[in-house]
């Protein structure tokens, strides 16, 4: 289709996305589950520690946990009350601490028990020496660094294609060549288009490189091939080539032939 066979804005739009595309996006799901479970894990554990009450707990019992690579877990079982209901609870504590209260001995020293709940959710975990803060550095830079990674892939997944769809629907129209292709092989194969085009309002040359999902539309354009280019109109960097950007316009004869006219 020629930039002059164009229907005007806002154009009908189909998609004939490849399936490299929608495999990415349903290998991403269930890694972009994950990434909102722990950044919503974190944000209930920061919540439990700046919202949170000390309540006092009694130790009930301990354990030492043996694993295998030869190091020891310490482990104390305590009760504690919240809201007239006696609840239980056991977690890991340094052999400092551990050694400090004697299994079930009634004399030991209340424990502070870290209480929160929000709704149907709630928490609690014994602490000493206010060491509140244990392990949730880790956990609020392992969420920051998967929901980074997971981003770039959402971004090249979803954002990429649906900015693509609106250039499509929304955007202007001029002619264009493609400079070169080149393929990259691995776990899978991506294609790339390098094109290039005036700019409408400076006049330079503008060349963009571009992910192309078509297998098929790929193969079938080749270097040196006169293309339509679409552009956004504040903004003629960010553009496709409407013959290798993975969507159709549906024709709209009567539009077409009197923007024809017109021009």
């Amino acid at each position: 289709m020629t930039p002059e066979s164009l229907p005007w804005p806002p154009r009908r739009v189909r998609g004939k996305l490849g399936g490299v595309l929608w495999f990415g996006r349903i290998f991403m799901l269930p890694h972009t589950l994950i990434g909102i479970g722990a950044a919503s894990y974190l944000l209930f554990m920061l919540l439990w520690r700046v919202a949170g009450a000390d309540v006092p707990g009694q130790v009930t019992g301990s354990e030492i946990s043996h694993s295998r690579k030869g190091g020891d877990r310490y482990i104390l079982k305590y009760q504690y009350r919240v809201n007239g209901q006696t609840k239980s609870g056991a977690d890991g504590v340094s052999r400092t601490v551990y050694e400090r209260y004697p299994s079930g001995n009634a004399a030991n020293p209340p424990v502070p028990v870290r209480y929160f709940s929000i709704g149907p959710l709630a928490y609690a975990k014994l602490h000493e020496d206010d060491n509140l803060w244990a392990g949730i550095g880790f956990l609020a830079l392992w969420v920051a660094f998967w929901n980074f990674v997971v981003s770039i892939f959402l971004y090249q997944y979803w954002i990429t294609p649906l900015r693509t769809r609106r250039l499509y629907r929304m955007g202007e129209a001029t002619l264009g060549t493609v400079l070169r292709k080149k393929v990259k092989t691995g776990k899978s194969t991506t294609c790339y288009a390098t094109y290039a085009f005036h700019d409408p309002f400076s006049g330079k040359v503008i060349e963009t490189e571009m992910t192309v999902w078509n297998v098929a539309d790929w193969q079938q354009v080749v270097e040196g091939q006169p293309v339509t280019v679409l552009y956004a109109a504040d903004n003629p960097k960010r553009s496709t080539v409407y013959e290798l950007g993975g969507y159709r316009v549906e024709s709209d004869d009567a539009t077409a032939a009197y923007r024809g006219e017109w021009h």
